[in-house]
């Protein structure tokens, strides 16, 4: 059997029969009643409490210890895992995500897609998937941990970002793109949220996490074919529910290019339906209006990726990177300034002087000449200048 038989039996395994969701052992937190271990009989509002682990627990039949709690979303919680002997070690720790349970088959397809998303991504700014495991019924997603923080966590402490950060992060996320989009997926929940900042190697790198809404050739009927994402980083054929491209992506990052550099996205506050409508039928305004002065390449860049009209959009990674790479370029020509309150470079005035010699009409400092290497080059010119010299001196002694 080769190991891509071994592991769309294993998902089949996890996935064939959902396990009833009112006997599972939960814990439901923060509102006082359940424990581990506690069955109980749950109505559709407790589903977004489940399967909280204290730290410490061992799960996937003492494969893994609970360590930490890392976070929660539509599909499932996340923790920091210590591995155990005999199970799969791709570092110190790795990140366990249970998948809620449901009593709907369908909702089982999230995490066989994001398993399988994860299994065919190779790319450095994605997190990397290792293997998939079940806890008392529940199907948990093994991967890499990343220590760090999101990057909506990072913006949120320091407002906007220096230009050159943000192309960084601008390069860096496209290439985790473009490793999805070869593999024909298409991650849709794009948002600063779903970006790990880590600073582990001694440098930052950003990954892409949560494939759980990637979309790839899957034929999806239902409920999976309704609207799903996060409405304020929708691109605008995506709150409409029609079909998605690579492009939509790129609508998704110049949505956060947008934000690393104003601080904040210009969107109504509203409920999810109305931002959805925004997202549908507004055109998003030019960076140019953002009140932050930066360059123009840069302006193209993120305005390239936002423009409504996905036919306008960049339409491949690759086009979208020429476009950083020149943005890059530009900055590094640019004579940056030396004011502390300037977030961006700062651009050398039009009326300027390039670089370079002066014209004849702006030079203020005459050019010294060797006056005695002159006269040595010219032999009669200097013996007249001589002459003259005696001539005039002659005549001063005469007067007196």
């Amino acid at each position: 059997m080769t190991p891509s038989d071994q592991f769309d039996d294993t998902l089949d395994a996890l996935t064939r029969e959902p396990p009833d969701p009112t006997e599972l052992p939960i814990l439901v937190h923060g509102r006082g009643r359940g424990d581990i271990g506690e069955k109980r009989s749950l109505d559709e509002d407790d589903a977004p409490s489940l399967v909280r682990l204290p730290v410490g627990s061992r799960v996937c039949k003492g494969a893994y210890r609970i360590e930490a709690y890392l976070g929660g979303g539509a599909s499932g919680h996340v923790y920091r895992a210590s591995t155990q002997e005999g199970a799969p070690k791709t570092g110190p720790d790795v990140a366990l995500k249970f998948i809620r349970p449901s009593d709907d088959p369908k909702f089982m397809a999230y995490f066989r897609r994001e398993a399988r998303c994860l299994r065919s991504v190779r790319s450095d700014h994605c997190v990397r998937y290792v293997t998939s495991r079940e806890h008392n019924g529940i199907p948990v997603l093994v991967m890499e941990h990343v220590p760090g923080e999101s990057l909506d966590k990072y913006l949120a402490a320091r407002s906007s970002l220096p230009i050159e950060e943000v192309l960084e992060i601008a390069m860096q996320l496209l290439d985790g793109l473009g490793a999805m989009h070869r593999r024909d997926l298409v991650h849709r929940d794009l948002k600063p949220a779903n970006v790990m900042r880590t600073d582990a190697l001694g440098v930052p790198v950003f990954k892409i996490i949560d494939f759980g809404l990637a979309k790839g050739d899957e034929n999806l009927t239902g409920d999976l074919a309704a609207i799903k994402g996060t409405p304020r980083y929708m691109s605008p054929e995506q709150a409409k529910a029609e079909p998605v491209t690579p492009a939509s992506d790129l609508n998704a990052l110049g949505l956060i290019l947008y934000e690393c550099i104003a601080g904040s996205l210009p969107i109504r506050k509203g409920s999810p339906l109305a931002i959805a409508y925004q997202r549908a039928m507004e055109e998003f305004p030019s960076l140019a209006s953002s009140g932050r002065s930066v360059h123009e390449a840069v302006v193209q860049l993120v305005d390239g990726a936002t423009i409504r009209d996905r036919n306008k959009r960049f339409q491949s990674t690759d086009e979208m990177l020429v476009a950083a790479v020149r943005a890059k370029e530009a900055l590094q020509s640019t004579v940056v300034g030396p004011s502390p309150k300037a977030a961006g470079p700062q651009v050398r005035p039009v009326n300027a002087l390039p670089p370079g010699p002066l014209p004849m009409s702006k030079q203020t400092t005459a050019t010294p000449v060797n006056v005695g290497a002159f006269l040595r080059s010219t032999p009669r010119l200097a013996w007249g200048v001589a002459a003259a010299v005696i001539a005039v001196a002659l005549a001063w002694f005469a007067l007196r």
